[in-house]
């Protein structure tokens, strides 16, 4: 077995670490939501989206595993070593975003009196560098183990939701950072 990637193992390894990682954000998020509601009164803004991305994500991981077992070859050498660093790159991204949000990253839209906007750390050069790391995602990790219907199909969607979800937020920021 070759570590790059030749067995469908790897790959089913690497959606259980993603799996794994979503659970924690989750988890924390669900403890940020609260603090926000505790200390500053926030609520979440009750959208089509947050709930549609939760059930899209679910969906996306049964995609890739479904289509990996049946029609997924891993990818040759070099665009795997590809894949795999820009994957890396995304979860770097995710974790500054989560890190520079602090208390303020949820995945609920929150809405919040007086928020004051962070424009510092990689928010400063980025705007929403954790939903680059998901579209980057969606892109590459399909993308190690040949899975395009996934990659193409849940790519295009995964765009259409994000730009609704930024437009709320960029809406909301702008009516409460006055």
């Amino acid at each position: 077995m070759n570590l790059i990637g030749n067995d469908i193992y790897v790959f089913y390894g690497l959606l259980v670490v993603i799996i794994f990682q979503r659970l924690f954000e989750m988890d924390l998020s669900k403890r940020n939501e609260e603090r926000l509601s505790q200390n500053y009164g926030a609520r979440i803004v009750k959208s089509k989206e947050s709930k549609l991305l939760k059930v899209f994500h679910t969906v996306w991981f049964l995609s890739l595993f479904i289509e990996g077992w049946f029609f997924g070859k891993t990818a040759p050498k070099e665009i795997l070593i590809m894949c795999y660093f820009i994957v890396l790159v995304a979860q770097g991204l995710r974790f500054f975003s989560m890190r520079e949000l602090g208390a303020y990253w949820t995945i609920n839209i929150m809405m919040i009196k007086n928020q004051v906007r962070i424009n510092s750390g990689i928010i400063k050069y980025l705007k929403h560098p954790a939903y680059i790391a998901v579209v980057l995602e969606f892109i590459f990790i399909p993308l190690t183990y040949s899975c395009y219907f996934t990659l193409i199909f849940f790519s295009i969607l995964n765009i259409f939701i994000i730009s609704k979800r930024i437009n709320l937020e960029e809406k909301l920021l702008s009516r409460l950072c006055a």
